[in-house]
């Protein structure tokens, strides 16, 4: 499996719902849905947001075998806006290495 930051890059930005899952260690799953998503984040729609959100959690989708590492920015309502964390690179950086691959 391939890293997160680099499966990132392959879609872009993706406007439209997309079902996901927070993941939480010791807590239930809680489903989400992205309405909006960039290499760099995405904005969540929890219905059930608990009182108390963790700053850092995981974030998996149902269409892609992946999960996120996420760090909350903003909470309004039940919107959820997270920054996807990076472990080794920037996803600015990823697209510059992908822009001097030579083709082929």
């Amino acid at each position: 499996m391939t890293t997160p930051q680099c499966r990132k890059t392959l879609f872009g930005r993706r406007q439209g719902p997309l079902r996901g899952w927070i993941l939480v260690h010791g807590r239930r799953y809680l489903p989400c849905t992205a309405r909006s998503m960039s290499p760099r984040g995405a904005l969540l729609e929890v219905e059930q947001l608990p009182t108390r959100l963790p700053f850092r959690f995981r974030l998996a989708f149902d269409a892609w075998d992946m999960t996120f590492d996420c760090e909350v920015r903003n909470i309004v309502l039940h919107v959820v806006s997270v920054l996807f964390e990076d472990d080794e690179a920037s996803s600015a950086d990823l697209y510059a290495k992908d822009e001097a691959a030579p083709p082929g």
